[in-house]
């Protein structure tokens, strides 16, 4: 401790007009004397009752910038300190010195600046420049020997850090690496600072745990930082705020929160006008995107529906920490009515990412067709667009069609209206993204957009069942049991329909067609007023009795071929 007590010798100076002398002492020369805690140097200078109008003053005749009239005493002594650092980095020529002497500090560092850019602007740059470097050799918790080139590298080393740069690069990678560390320490209980604490915590968050150690603790700070700067946005959007339930007229009318089913993540009405989440994660629609709002007529003719004019309009969710509890399994869903037929590009009816290209979920519909598109991002590299699985049937123009998306594990399924309509496998894992929800469209495509209607928008942090997704779109087949038909095959010959049938289904006959075969297939897209739909009767007259449609034949012996669920 004795070369503590000599430098503090050069900063003790009984309290007095004018400032105190300060030997010019530079950080890299002797980084410890200025870089002890703000009040331990105040003390040192001015003594223990400093006081806010004399810190004002000294910092003036300092020649630093003067502090905002409602600084704190707190800040005053932040700027008093960082006045002295300045000071002794410019070697004292800081009190009408110009822009040069700190021009010349920045230019020792490795530091580039605007030719341009005022004292005030350059004066910030260094103090920030050394605040970064006292954290590096604060004495209470030195992190280097020194700033000397081979002892940042030595940490470098120690850290398992790349240690190749300048001297600059390299204090901004430990510091920034620290930083990163001592943050999740903090938030996470047990977190050591290893590369493999950063994987797993990235893993169990869904997250990609490709990259150095420093973009590991980059990536998983960021997402911490988010939970803890996501709060609740009732302030923003109520009036009135209430802990619980309230009664009105002594409890004849009460007004509570939505019921929550189990795993619900997100959940969008638009049965209000602030694009409000009812999930009870209160994550609601960023205010500008919600103030922009249109609505239309909602599922059944209830309540209302967002409406969205296609090209750049879209509605923005910010991203919640717990849409990364979904990890590999989470169901999306949603009630789509298109206004507008193909326009030749790629629109989006739902995306949750950072840019276009983190697809973790997302719901695409084809360029020259209305089929929908089911992306994920995974960690197969060979993939970065994302892996997807594409639908058999069409949106049809003009109705309500329910689409809900699943993924579980390296499963991807997606259902049209109840019914399973497309099923593969994925190569990677499925990566979670940090970015914003985007539905109806998003900022990266502008004439992506979707002219349409769409409502209920709910995200779970898992796969719904079967029974669960046909009993949310039962509506949509008008009665029929989604069980009932099955398609066979689009565009094929009578045989080959027959045959496309599996166990348990046979080729529609007449009576099935009529008794909800053939609304079914509108409903689906799969079939339009001039299809021409197989049936048992024409394949058991080997074709030649057209049963099944009044007009010609059909073209080049083509067909669509549906199954009906036996002992129905």
């Amino acid at each position: 401790m004795p070369r503590r007590r000599t430098l503090l010798l050069l900063l003790a100076a009984p309290a007095l007009a004018s400032p105190p002398s300060l030997q010019p002492v530079t950080v890299e020369a002797r980084p410890e004397s200025l870089c002890l805690r703000d009040a331990t140097i105040v003390e040192a200078v001015l003594g223990k009752d400093a006081d806010s109008k004399s810190l004002r003053a000294h910092i003036g005749t300092l020649g630093a910038p003067a502090p905002k009239s409602s600084s704190t005493h707190a800040e005053l002594v932040h700027a008093f300190v960082v006045a002295h650092r300045v000071r002794a980095a410019v070697g004292g020529k800081l009190a009408g010195g110009g822009v040069e002497p700190l021009r010349s500090a920045l230019r020792d560092r490795g530091c580039s600046f605007e030719m341009g850019a005022k004292t005030d602007a350059l004066y910030a740059q260094l103090s920030g420049r050394l605040e970064r470097e006292c954290y590096l050799v604060n004495p209470e918790r030195p992190l280097v020997q020194s700033l000397n080139l081979e002892d940042l590298r030595a940490t470098c080393d120690e850290r398992v850090l790349a240690s190749s740069g300048s001297q600059k690069e390299l204090i901004d990678r430990i510091y920034g690496f620290q930083r990163h560390c001592d943050s999740l320490s903090t938030a996470i209980a047990n977190f050591q600072c290893t590369t493999g604490h950063a994987e797993d915590e990235l893993g169990r968050r869904g997250l990609s745990k490709l990259g150095s150690k420093e973009e590991l603790f980059q990536r998983l700070s960021d997402v911490i930082s988010l939970g803890a700067n996501t709060t609740k946005a009732a302030p923003a959007v109520c009036d009135v705020a209430s802990a619980g339930p309230v009664c009105i007229e002594n409890g004849k009318k009460v007004l509570s929160a939505d019921a929550v089913p189990k795993g619900l993540l997100a959940r969008f009405s638009f049965d209000d006008a602030a694009g409000l989440d009812t999930s009870g994660k209160a994550n609601h629609m960023r205010a500008d995107t919600a103030d922009k709002l249109k609505f239309g007529p909602g599922i059944g003719g209830r309540g209302n529906a967002a409406r969205f004019v296609g090209g750049s309009d879209f509605a923005e969710v910010p991203h919640h920490p717990a849409y990364l509890e979904a990890g590999q399994t989470f169901t999306l869903e949603m009630w789509v009515f298109l206004r507008q037929d193909s326009t030749g590009d790629w629109r989006v009816l739902f995306q949750k990412g950072r840019n276009d290209g983190e697809r973790t979920p997302a719901l695409f519909l084809e360029p020259l067709t209305r089929g929908v598109e089911f992306f994920v991002s995974t960690d197969d590299a060979s993939q970065p667009a994302g892996e997807r699985i594409w639908s058999n049937s069409f949106i049809p123009l003009h109705r309500w069609t329910h689409v809900a998306a699943v993924a579980e594990g390296h499963t991807l399924r997606m259902y049209i209206n109840g019914l399973l309509d497309c099923e593969n496998q994925t190569v990677g894992s499925i990566t979670h993204n940090v970015g914003p929800m985007y539905v109806g469209g998003h900022p990266w495509r502008p004439i992506g957009g979707v002219d349409s209607y769409i409502d209920e928008v709910q995200y779970h942090g898992r796969a719904l069942s079967t029974d669960e997704i046909q009993a949310k779109a039962s509506f949509a087949l008008g009665g029929v049991e989604p069980s009932f038909v099955e398609l066979g095959c689009m565009g094929c010959a009578l045989h080959a329909a027959q045959a496309s049938c599996r166990s348990g289904y046979h080729l529609c006959n007449v009576r099935d067609l009529f008794s909800g075969g053939y609304m079914l297939a509108r409903a689906m897209g799969w079939a339009t007023s001039s299809s021409h739909v197989w049936s048992a009767e024409e394949y058991a007259a080997g074709g030649s009795v057209n049963a099944s449609w009044g007009g010609v034949g059909p073209t080049a012996g083509a067909g669509l071929g549906l199954c009906c669920l036996d002992n129905d």
